[in-house]
């Protein structure tokens, strides 16, 4: 069994603006995909938008409830 370190293959790290200073975080590529002739465009992208603030916070969702 192989084991992945925390700099695997589907993260790298990236320089960011933390409170007004550089430093280095793991970044995670996310791609949403879906028909626009069934999803609109808008409704895509608040849904994405609602997936990112889920990951920047999860607290709400291991509490027993969505934000």
């Amino acid at each position: 069994m192989r084991r992945w370190r925390r700099s695997s293959w589907w993260t790298s790290p990236r320089v960011v603006e933390v409170n007004g200073a550089f430093a280095t975080r793991q970044m995670l590529p996310l791609t949403l995909v879906y028909d626009h002739r069934v999803i609109d465009g808008a409704v895509g992208g608040r849904f994405l938008a609602l997936v990112i603030d889920q990951l920047r916070d999860p607290q709400p969702l291991l509490a027993g409830g969505a934000a």
